[in-house]
């Protein structure tokens, strides 16, 4: 069984190992690895780390070791999500991305659908209520954006982007003016856009064989459907959070998020055998 899933930092293993690189199981990371950790420290792990393992082919570019040290931990955190440790005979293909949307996972479908064919099983995860989704044109191109902007807004254009300066700035205009939005302006903005999104999205699903992966709270109602065969991890999700307040993110238990990974992976594996046949 070929099986697709679409989600964010919640089954991409994202923050499930920060508390290695600084050799402390108390780590909490709010955001990842390339913003959370100093540069020097996630370089010198590397080093380390690669030095015992005789599996380790690639040639050390201390040129560019820190794009090398965040492209080892990024694949080092993927192969620790859930998804890799469901059933051995599955074929999975994870395509979760921080900061995903319901617009990018149509549009992840579809490039899939047209490369692969058919998956034989989609999982579809919500999200964090705070994503953020920007799509403009520019003669005729349409360019979209999930942005991870936080609080600092958009960088100044570099020239070195894969879109022209234009649509940089109105990319940065529409980020000014969300951050300008007070936290339920925030709020409201991001679940409309949620919603329309995801009804668009539904409609990619329709001849797929699909389930929901239930994470975050407010997203509840989305699935609140007796044809949906929904799997609910959200108690899981919450035991590695700092807080319960899901309006608020101070994030995440990195050694208690790795740790459950194999729980999540359990309870949706035993969900998928009892409901596909």
């Amino acid at each position: 069984m070929r099986i697709l899933v679409l989600g964010d930092c919640a089954s991409n293993g994202n923050n499930t190992m920060s508390h290695l690189i600084r050799g402390d199981d108390n780590t909490i990371s709010q955001w990842s690895v390339s913003v959370d950790e100093r540069m020097d420290t996630l370089q010198r792990w590397f080093l380390k780390e690669v030095s015992k393992r005789k599996d380790f082919t690639e040639t050390i570019n201390l040129n560019d070791l820190g794009t090398q040290s965040l492209k080892y931990i990024k694949q080092r955190e993927l192969n620790a999500g859930w998804p890799s440790m469901l059933d051995p005979n599955w074929e999975v293909f994870n395509l979760s991305k921080n900061g995903n949307h319901f617009a990018r996972y149509t549009q992840q479908l579809v490039d899939w659908q047209q490369e692969h064919g058919d998956p034989d099983l989609v999982l579809v995860t919500d999200y964090t209520w705070s994503h953020v989704y920007f799509r403009f044109a520019n003669n005729g191109t349409k360019y979209s954006f999930t942005p991870s902007f936080r609080l600092n807004g958009i960088k100044e254009y570099t020239g070195k982007e894969s879109y022209p300066k234009n649509i940089h700035s109105k990319l940065k205009n529409s980020v000014d003016s969300y951050l300008k939005l007070s936290l339920s302006e925030q709020w409201n903005f991001c679940m409309k856009s949620h919603r329309r999104h995801f009804l668009n999205f539904k409609k990619h699903l329709n001849n797929l064989t699909w389930m929901p992966v239930h994470i975050w709270p407010e997203f509840k109602t989305f699935w609140d459907d007796a044809e949906l065969n929904v799997i609910n991890i959200s108690s899981i999700h919450k035991s590695y959070r700092v807080n319960s307040d899901y309006m608020i993110l101070q994030g995440e238990y990195c050694k208690k998020k790795l740790e459950l990974q194999q729980s999540i992976a359990d309870v949706i594996t035993k969900n998928i055998k009892s409901k596909i046949h």
